[in-house]
């Protein structure tokens, strides 16, 4: 679940189970539920690992170039990865520049400029 689904959730729920005004007069100011903080950065960071891993495995083998679709890089990553992932959740990442990539011994560029360029490119894949 992304942070878009999670905080629709959470608002949808906020606005099904809010009091009406008589029973919140009555009551104390204490909620009755209590929600799961989530740590969005430390999910991101978790995922990006594992996307790291998936992506450098895909160089290696040789598959990576021929994910040039939205649709097959996706069904690479939900069978390898996470299943809940979605190409919005994933462009997201790789729009913000959060996926780190393995970059060959040999190639000139700097690593900055190669992190930005493959992650402008699969964020290109997946719109």
């Amino acid at each position: 679940m992304n942070k878009i689904e999670y905080k629709l959730m959470y608002i949808t729920f906020l606005i099904m189970y809010q009091p009406n005004m008589s029973q919140s007069m009555s009551q104390s100011n204490t909620p009755k539920f209590k929600f799961p903080v989530v740590d969005w950065s430390a999910l991101d960071e978790k995922n990006c690992n594992k996307l790291q891993g998936i992506f450098h495995m895909s160089m290696l083998m040789g598959i990576l170039p021929h994910m040039d679709t939205s649709e097959k890089m996706m069904n690479m990553l939900n069978a390898r990865g996470d299943p809940r992932w979605t190409a919005c959740y994933i462009c997201e990442l790789a729009t913000d520049n959060k996926i780190e990539w393995v970059q060959g011994l040999g190639d000139p560029k700097s690593y900055e400029t190669y992190k930005s360029d493959m992650n402008y490119r699969l964020a290109q894949i997946l719109q």
